[in-house]
């Protein structure tokens, strides 16, 4: 049994690899050279002041989160670790390589934790309401999609209510401690309370909510920059409403950074504006190289120079 669960979730794990290869075989070769030969290279001259201030308002909704719960930390320390964590993102499913963060930060694992996954949490929120108000505009094209986004809301308050309450994560926990070794209990047990003991008051995150709304504009506006590079027409209110859904769809974890998932739901949301194949493929490709994997190299390289800290609790 563990045997084929083992080979499954590995496959499963390719679904998006699968799906990525297929769409580059419908590509035609030349289409997608000429594309990158009429760019207009100009408009990605302000990628690298975007991309800082992404970072530089993710790492103060950061540091807002962790002064919420006390924590005091230098901005530009907080801002070499959440680069990092990105380096690793980019190389997990549904990016869970963000928990790096916790490892950098020298106080309890459970109290920096519940920054990360507050952070988390809003993205993720903020996600489904930016890609709720695309569904409500592609509702005449994809009838089915604001039945899918609501089920998939639905659900994902219905986690964050169960686990943001610690009378019913007890629940859980107590479940949980009968499968894990004994030895590991009371460690545990130090890491839920203080999780729970720092969890931050919902009517504390106004400001971090802003903050995250602010991000995603600033990621989506960056990423229409590159559209317009290529020479992709389209209304830049639509572009920033249709693009979450592909990023949430992104976020399910059968490839590594949304490959082949991502692409393909942008080529069914943007057909509607007759923007070839080949078009999506290069903006969504460049992207994600400009976007995400540079910043990531200067990432990885922080990461070699940053030390984590070992320890669960101090």
């Amino acid at each position: 049994m563990r045997f084929l669960f083992k080979n499954w979730s590995k496959y499963f794990s390719s679904i998006g690899i699968i799906l990525f290869i297929f769409i580059l075989s419908k590509v035609d070769l030349d289409s997608f050279l000429l594309i990158f030969k009429q760019a207009k290279y100009l408009y990605l001259l302000f990628l690298p002041f975007s991309i800082f201030l992404i970072f530089f308002v993710q790492t103060l909704k950061w540091q807002k989160l962790l002064k919420i719960q006390k924590l005091e930390y230098n901005f530009w320390y907080l801002f070499k670790v959440h680069i990092i964590s990105n380096y690793y993102a980019l190389l997990t499913p549904s990016r869970l390589g963000y928990f790096v963060k916790i490892g950098y930060l020298n106080n309890p694992f459970g109290v920096v934790g519940a920054s990360v996954l507050i952070d988390r949490i809003l993205d993720t929120l903020v996600l489904i309401v930016f890609a709720s108000i695309g569904a409500f505009l592609l509702v005449s094209q994809f009838p089915n999609l604001i039945f899918q986004i609501s089920i998939f809301t639905f659900c994902f308050i219905l986690v964050v209510l169960f686990f943001y309450s610690k009378s019913r994560a007890k629940l859980l926990f107590s479940f949980f401690k009968k499968i894990i070794p004994p030895k590991f209990h009371n460690s545990l047990k130090i890491v839920f309370h203080d999780f729970y003991n720092s969890l931050p008051r919902r009517r504390k995150l106004l400001i971090p909510f802003l903050l995250t709304i602010i991000t995603w504009l600033l990621i989506y506006s960056q990423t229409y920059l590159i559209a317009q590079a290529f020479n992709i027409n389209i209304n830049f209110w639509y572009f920033i409403f249709y693009f979450p859904i592909a990023t949430i769809v992104g976020l399910i974890p059968v490839t590594i950074s949304g490959l082949g998932t991502r692409e393909a739901v942008l080529i069914m949301l943007f057909s509607q504006f007759n923007i070839s194949i080949e078009s999506i493929i290069t903006l969504s490709i460049s992207s994600l190289i400009l976007i995400s994997y540079l910043p990531a190299i200067y990432g990885a390289f922080l990461s070699f120079k940053l030390k984590k800290t070992s320890q669960l609790e101090r």
